[in-house]
């Protein structure tokens, strides 16, 4: 199946790169003669509508061939514009641009299933803020509905992305609207606030590495809401109620919490009481999957808690036991793998996270986000170890990794802790057809910019050359995309096909953008190249793209080897 995949998706590209070709000619009066699929010798062929349309036995790229695309072998005086090089020079770049223009295009069509799959999507309700990040210092509270941004209404958890991600630095009116707390009796309706929050600017870390900036909005807020997760002191009532270390609470007595906080105040509110409590284990899959599958625990707590403030031991997390014997296990590190940045650094499992680069978060996620913001710096944990406070320095860098290697140029950070999150319920996509087409169309230009910048870095030096890949790198990717399903593959291929597109249109004699380069100085000079021209050019052309090829290969066969 693998063969399958790769013949497919590289058919679906010199195909359409063709068609291009072949459309553009014959909408501007030029006669095309051959459209092959491949090289060598024929397999099957047709003719029809004076074109012989060929499938060849070499399936590495295709051609079209056109009238009186030999200059030493013109046509008639009266077919001197259905001839490729005899007609206008305007003709003739409408040719040459239609090829890489289809696959520009391409993705506009590949994108279009996966966004139009999405009729639901998450409402924009904040599940958490990071404290001291710009969503909390602006007012933001997890549970928080967004209603507006600077005037425009918002619906989805995209329409607030999109937005914050375009102001970076700027301040934004935001309405909300806020639920009142759970479990209140009487409780008022909902409240409406007016909030300002000016999003925090980062640079994108993959532009960044390409040597480009391009600077984005965040405001450090989640659709994830986290649940409290809890460490257990042996020999306590939580101990003797079945509870575990880093189990995660949902909910007491039917009330939900979304704090170790709130945890804790609802026990204290329930001293010598029991409760109910709803907690998801560590080995409930259907919790690590991202849904949580509750089971009830009945606990007796203590006829009175510790009082906040009282003189009490502490635990491996640092914070007060209270007699129930539950502590905050958020920040606990649940495992670290051998050979990661972590374990070079010496974390180590039950280790509690204080803080990073000295910032305290109230969320692992928000941490764990921040790692991923610069990768090349030296990252500082401080860590509590029993009762040992030290500083131990994280680098994500891959010391092994060099240009072209199999390996990654970036470690995991190799740590886990145990969270467990719910989201909101999705809400239907009112807009499915105009939210897919606008979708789709920033994807593509995403993808097309991006593909832009790192060709840019190439040839600057901030990527190496042993970082391109061939037909065997092409070759896994439509592999893998194949065996991941329909939507994979039409992802690679509309990547695939914006790097075959702008790689044609650079200046390089034989692609596309060396003929460009041809007109251009036929149009200077006002008179066709001579033979001689040609023949220096193509060759020049040839071997420049022999040695991409043997250079790719090799890349290519490096990284099997590695």
């Amino acid at each position: 199946m693998s063969v399958l995949y790769f013949i497919l998706l590289l058919g679906v590209l010199i195909f359409i790169h063709e068609l291009g070709h072949y459309l553009a000619a014959r909408a501007v009066g030029v006669t095309v003669t051959k459209f092959s699929l491949g090289f060598g010798p024929k397999i099957i062929g047709f003719t029809r509508g004076g074109t012989e349309f060929l499938l060849s036995a070499v399936p590495l790229g295709g051609y079209c061939k056109f009238m009186g695309d030999d200059p030493e072998n013109p046509p008639a005086f009266d077919d001197r514009k259905k001839g490729f090089l005899t007609t206008d020079i305007w003709r003739r770049t409408v040719i040459v641009l239609a090829g890489p223009v289809f696959n520009l295009v391409l993705p506009l069509v590949a994108f279009l299933p996966g966004a139009l799959s999405e009729t639901t999507l998450p409402p924009a309700i904040i599940g958490t803020a990071s404290i001291g990040g710009a969503a909390w210092e602006g007012g933001l509270r997890p549970g928080d509905r967004l209603l507006a941004i600077n005037g425009s209404a918002v619906r989805y958890w995209q329409d607030m992305v999109d937005i914050v991600s375009a102001n970076p630095e700027k301040d934004l009116e935001i309405v909300i609207r806020r639920e009142p707390v759970a479990g209140q009796d009487g409780r008022p309706g909902p409240s409406f606030f007016n909030l300002k929050v000016k999003p925090k600017k980062i640079l994108d870390p993959t532009y960044r590495q390409l040597g480009f900036e391009k600077a984005l909005g965040r405001i450090e807020a989640s659709l994830d809401r986290p649940l409290p997760v809890i460490m257990v002191r042996p020999g306590s009532p939580a101990q003797a109620a079945g509870l575990k270390d880093f189990d995660a609470v949902s909910s007491v007595d039917g009330v939900k919490v979304w704090s170790f906080a709130e945890l804790m105040q609802k026990l204290r509110e329930k001293a010598g009481r029991q409760v109910t409590l709803e907690v998801s284990s560590i080995d409930d899959q259907a919790a690590e999957a991202g849904s949580v599958s509750a089971r009830q625990i009945l606990m007796t707590l203590p006829p009175q808690a510790a009082p906040e403030g009282s003189a009490t031991t502490t635990d491996a997390a640092g914070k007060e036991p209270e007699d129930a014997g539950i502590s905050d296990g958020s920040f606990v590190i649940l495992e670290v793998e051998n050979d990661s940045a972590a374990a070079a650094a010496g974390l180590a499992q039950n280790d509690v996270i204080v803080a990073l680069n000295g910032r305290e978060y109230n969320d692992p996620g928000f941490l764990i986000s921040e790692l991923s913001q610069d990768m090349d710096r030296d990252h500082l944990f401080t860590v509590r170890r029993g009762t040992t406070t030290s500083t131990l320095k994280l680098n994500l860098k891959n010391p092994e990794w060099q240009p072209g290697s199999a390996l990654p140029k970036y470690l995991s950070a190799g740590f886990k802790v145990r969270r467990v999150t719910v989201q909101p319920e999705y809400i239907p996509n009112d807009n499915l057809i105009g939210w897919a087409f606008v979708q789709t169309f920033k994807r593509t230009a995403d993808v097309f910019v991006g593909t832009v910048a790192s060709v840019a870095a190439l040839f600057t030096g901030r990527v190496s050359f042993k970082q391109m890949g061939g037909p065997i790198m092409i070759y896994d990717l439509a592999a893998s995309a194949g065996k991941q399903g329909v939507m994979a593959f039409l992802s690679v291929l509309g990547w695939l096909s914006v790097s075959l597109g702008v790689l044609n249109l650079l200046p390089i004699p034989i692609l596309d953008g060396g003929h460009l380069v041809l007109f251009a100085y036929e149009g200077i000079r006002r008179r066709p190249p001579t033979m001689k021209e040609r023949t220096i050019w193509s060759w020049a052309g040839l071997i420049i793209l022999v040695l991409i090829m043997v250079a790719v290969m090799k890349n290519d066969i490096m990284r099997k080897i590695g």
